[in-house]
């Protein structure tokens, strides 16, 4: 140690004892002794945890803002971009594939913003929220199973008096907390005597299944939604119970996505030989594109999934996530598989 660090060590020492002794002239002498901390660094930085969801997004065009007669087309044509116009296709575990029901789901946790900051809501609970949804769209020659990222399409809710129009502008696997999925759309609340936009909705949506045992799993899902000005309005999480009704060989691959998944490992610039060993047979039919039965409210054909939700649990969960603006439920949960490690 050098010879001056010692010298302002025993400095101190001294000071600091007499200011124990009492001595006024010690304690302003050792406040001058004693190098102050730099100004330029805070003494402590603020801790980051989890994802952060209050930013603010683009705010959309006005002619999708509330009170405008909604036009299916012209809205198609505003949101429309890249990522609404490609196909993502991604192997998902064997265990997963196959077609899943779920009875209720259970909102775990719920924060509203307040210009831009978050807020702790309440509005926690189980609602009734009957799910179907098939996993696994193709089967290449090696067994592996495929499941569709798809986008650019829309999907329609009746809620009685209006009609929910919910655009999937984009979906694609996700970030590092949910990695395999992530989606964003937007939804607008139309009048059925008016045709007028009543309240339109921005989301982003995270999710994940996660295995339980055997035919049983878990769906895990966050979202976030926005308002037509791109503000953050309330971040929800949500937990539902699946279990699987039929396996992937039960239900097959779907013939109306053959041409889709063949078109996809062509330009996936694989050999010819190694395109062989893949692309599967063509299937004969398709069990998957089906009716599906007039009880359920919400279809979505491009995920092969539907939804029923109960009135009472419907607008217990405006009042409550959503407040007074009439929003709709959560939206379509998307989904992660786990390790492919993972297996039976």
């Amino acid at each position: 140690m050098k010879l001056v660090e010692l010298k302002t060590i025993r400095n101190i020492l001294t000071l600091f004892i007499a200011v124990m002794m009492g001595s006024p002239c010690a304690v302003a002498q050792l406040e001058q002794t004693i190098p102050k901390a730099s100004q330029d660094v805070p003494a402590s930085a603020p801790l980051q945890a989890g994802v952060e969801f209050s930013e603010k997004i683009q705010s959309l065009d006005p002619v999708l803002w509330p009170g405008n007669v909604f036009d299916k087309e012209v809205a198609k044509a505003l949101l429309k971009s890249e990522a609404s116009t490609k196909s993502i296709w991604s192997k998902i575990p064997t265990w997963q594939a196959g077609e899943w029901e779920s009875e209720q789901a259970t909102t775990t946790q719920a924060v509203k913003y307040q210009n831009g900051q978050p807020v702790t809501d309440n509005s926690l609970g189980v609602y009734t929220a009957k799910n179907k949804v098939y996993l696994g769209h193709e089967i290449d020659k090696n067994s592996n199973i495929w499941q569709l990222y798809d986008s650019g399409y829309w999907t329609n809710t009746d809620h009685g008096d209006s009609v929910g129009y919910a655009y999937v502008k984009s979906h694609m696997p996700g970030d590092s907390d949910y990695p395999d999925e992530y989606g964003e759309s937007v939804v607008f609340e139309v009048d059925k005597l008016t045709n007028k936009i009543i309240d339109v909705q921005q989301r982003k949506t995270w999710g994940k299944y996660v295995p339980i045992e055997d035919g049983l799993m878990k769906e895990e899902d966050v979202h976030t939604v926005y308002d037509e000005h791109g503000e953050p309005i309330e971040t929800a999480w949500n937990t539902s119970l699946c279990r699987r009704k039929k396996t992937f060989s039960e239900h097959g691959s779907d013939k109306a996505k053959y041409s889709d998944f063949v078109a996809y490992l062509k330009n996936s610039g694989l050999k010819n030989s190694e395109l062989g060993e893949l692309i599967p047979d063509a299937p004969k039919e398709s069990v998957l594109c089906k009716p599906v039965p007039n009880n359920e409210l919400n279809t979505d054909s491009h995920n092969n999934k539907s939804t029923q939700v109960s009135e009472d649990a419907f607008g217990e969960l405006k009042q409550g996530l959503f407040g007074n603006r009439n929003r709709d439920l959560p939206p379509e949960l998307l989904y992660r598989p786990p390790d492919e490690s993972f297996s039976y």
